[in-house]
């Protein structure tokens, strides 16, 4: 078999963009990797347009609970508890709330449209801390950046920055270069910190999201709100009951990805809370965003830019695909090969209808296809290889089969509507395999006879190609780190463990590799809890009975503290291991944690005690939280 082939691939947004694409989007990966899936249509507004909504304020705090004045009384701010009861927050009255925000220190910002002021509150005592002038302007909406926060005012439009220890300063605006009546409606820090506004015409759907010096970085027609999540992902609301469009930054271009329902909104405000969920206000107070409100394309097709392999009368190898295809999806593949240097005729180009990013689009991609050889390719299916751990799967198939130093690669997706097929990554061997050459001539004397027997031998040779290359590389099959998952029990077994697929992967893999160290700490203290630590994902804390003063049996006796509650199979699992590793004439007790702060027997700080903070929903206060039954958190000796 020959050796290790060079590839030709297209792994990158950029990569994709340039392909030629009918019905398909591409979506963003890690990094600057991506990959093509089907594209959605736009949902149709309603008719007649809705009644231009009415703004008001959303904010979340570290806890969940939300704040927003929707509900009984839109004229207050109400406090939406994460168990669901809802109290009202007097800190923040009188007057009507536009627009709510809240800082890392977990103060209340509330802007008030009537009397042109900005009310600041602690959110851990609930007092008022101060009340600012907003200046010349009316504040209509508020934005965190960092320590500072950034107010929107209408007239005139201007952004106001407040910063901690300093009076409001106020900041030139620029309008959209196009205004057509748009008004300052709402603002938003970016993934770079720097502000974006939504511009927005006060009786009509007509909407712009811009920078501050007034360029223009989306249209998004009815556009009521924005939000950007922890991940940077911009999310603008619209239309009451319409999905939020998302959209993802790229070298400073904006992508469209896959909408999300947001069912009850009505069109006044919209957050993100402390866990990146995008929360929404309805009529009744506030909802969440659920799964995608895409409805896919029936099917579409993508034709690649021209691959060069280097070489005249080159045979190409396989294409080997990385393709998530859910049950009822389809995806086959199509290729034409050519020597000739200039391309009659080529294919129109077709951008993507979502999700385009050219990092250099001075640069000109290698042409398309002639279109009348295209439209004569045989489309053919692929054979799936099977992988555990990952939705996404490999698939192969010959690239073509003329020899050609030019390459096309075509792919043709077919969806349900619900669903789409998704490719992240293809991969084309420049050169196949060599078998024809050890064949008698006569065999592959002519051109067509030749070029079935190439494809005849194709997939056979590969999986010998792989085989071989796997054995390359068998140094690796003793390493716990990159060893095959299946590979691990006889990993294990050569260092003397029973292996047990109970545990997680990634600690079967930890323990294999310190197993020679553990062996030598082996009935230790110190070497039972790294066992444990590497099951469980923490250091638990062992106290060995001896240690605690006026136990009355401590000899051969110790305490397994744990943070969490596991299930079940993880206790059995801490049991197995307690049996197996302790010494056999020591007796042990595991103890539960639990979730949250406890007060008991054999409490020891940093030991067997922890404290989440926000775990139960409200801060601790010194002097003032309650400790255990009768105790004071604080409250003296």
């Amino acid at each position: 078999m020959s050796a290790e082939r060079d590839l030709s691939v297209l792994t990158d947004v950029d990569q994709w963009s340039r392909c030629r694409h009918t019905g398909t989007a591409v979506f963003a990966g890690p990094g600057d990797t991506g990959g093509i899936q089907l594209t959605w249509p736009d949902d149709v507004p309603a008719a007649p347009a809705p009644t231009p909504p009415e703004r008001c304020g959303l904010a979340f705090d570290q806890w969940g609970h939300a704040l927003v004045n929707r509900g009984p009384d839109t004229g207050h701010v109400w406090r939406h508890l994460a168990s669901g009861t809802t109290e009202p927050f007097p800190a923040a009255d009188p007057g009507r709330p536009i627009s709510l925000a809240v800082d890392a220190a977990q103060r209340l910002y509330v802007a008030h449209t009537q009397d042109d002021e900005i009310i600041t509150a602690d959110l851990w005592t609930q007092n008022r801390i101060a009340t600012i002038d907003a200046g010349p302007g009316q504040p209509v909406d508020l934005a965190v950046v960092g320590p500072d926060v950034a107010v929107l005012t209408d007239g005139p439009p201007g952004v106001a920055w407040l910063r901690r220890g300093s009076d409001l300063r106020a900041a030139v605006l620029d309008g959209p270069r196009c205004p057509d009546g748009l008004v300052p409606w709402r603002l938003v820090a970016g993934p770079d910190g720097a502000l974006l506004v939504l511009w927005r015409h006060p009786t009509g759907r007509a909407a712009m999201i811009c920078r501050t010096d007034g360029s223009t970085v989306l249209e998004v027609d009815g556009a009521t709100d924005l939000a950007v999540t922890p991940a940077g992902i911009l999310v603008v609301g619209r239309d009451p009951a319409r999905p939020f469009r998302r959209f993802s930054s790229r070298q400073g271009t904006w992508r469209e990805i896959e909408p999300v329902r947001a069912d009850q909104y009505d069109g006044g405000a919209m957050a993100v809370s402390a866990d990146g969920a995008v929360g929404y206000t309805t009529a009744d107070g506030v909802d969440w965003t659920a799964g995608s409100a895409a409805g896919y394309r029936a099917g579409g097709t993508l034709v690649s830019y021209r691959l060069d392999s280097g070489r005249y009368r080159n045979r190409w190898g396989r294409v080997l695909l990385e393709a998530c295809l859910p049950v009822g999806t389809d995806l086959e593949i199509a290729g034409l090969t050519s020597d000739d240097d200039e391309v009659a005729q080529p294919l129109d180009p077709a951008p993507p209808e979502r999700g385009s990013a050219i990092a250099h689009p001075d640069a000109s991609p290698p042409p398309l296809p002639p279109a009348t050889l295209w439209a004569e390719a045989p489309w053919r299916p692929l054979y799936r290889r099977e992988r555990a751990g990952d939705s996404y799967q490999t698939y192969e198939a010959p690239a073509a089969g003329s020899p050609g130093r030019f390459l096309w690669i075509g792919l043709r997706l077919t969806g349900t509507g619900a669903v789409t097929p998704r490719v992240r990554a293809v991969r084309i061997e420049r050169t196949g395999h060599r078998l024809l050459d050890y064949l008698p001539r006569a065999w592959s004397r002519e051109p067509a006879a030749a070029d079935f027997l190439y494809g005849f031998l194709t997939p056979a040779e590969g999986l010998l190609h792989d085989a071989d290359q796997r054995a390359a590389t068998r140094s690796l099959l003793l390493d716990p780190a990159t060893a095959p998952a299946e590979m691990l029990p006889w990993l294990a077994g050569l260092a003397g463990l029973a292996g047990d697929e109970s545990w997680p992967e990634a600690a079967r893999r930890t323990l294999v590799a310190e197993a020679y160290p553990l062996f030598a700490r082996r009935g230790t203290p110190a070497g039972l809890a790294r066992i444990l630590e590497i099951f469980l994902g923490y250091p638990p804390a062992l106290i060995e009975r001896w240690r605690i003063p006026g136990d009355p049996d401590p000899a051969h006796r110790f305490l397994v503290h744990l943070r969490a509650d596991l299930d079940d199979d993880r206790h059995r699992v801490v049991e197995r291991i307690l049996r197996e590793h302790a010494p056999a004439h020591t007796s042990w007790e595991i103890r539960d944690l639990g979730a949250g702060p406890r007060v008991g027997d054999d409490m020891r700080v940093q030991a067997n005690t922890v404290a989440l903070a926000g775990a139960l929903g409200t801060p601790f206060v010194v002097g003032d939280s309650a400790l255990g039954i009768e105790g004071l958190l604080g409250g003296g000796p």
